[in-house]
């Protein structure tokens, strides 16, 4: 297995809106963006992104914790 490191920055490639949370866990978050970004290391993601991000955007990746959980969101660059 290869590892590769990323800057977090990329192109939004698709995204959508949740608004039925899949887990208890994830109740408190709904509703929230989920996006498809393009790394600018040639692979693709998916990870939660802040709302009214547009297809073609550029963006880079920030953390926050929820619960138990450190989670990848995207926001514009």
């Amino acid at each position: 297995m290869t590892s590769l490191r990323s800057r977090g920055c990329g192109t939004i490639y698709s995204h959508t809106e949740i608004i039925r949370a899949p887990t208890p866990a994830f109740r408190a978050l709904v509703p929230y963006t989920i996006a498809l970004v393009d790394l600018d290391e040639g692979v693709r993601v998916m990870a939660h992104a802040e709302p009214g991000l547009a297809i073609g955007e550029r963006v880079e990746v920030e953390f926050f914790v929820h619960e138990a959980f450190h989670l990848p969101r995207f926001k514009r660059a």
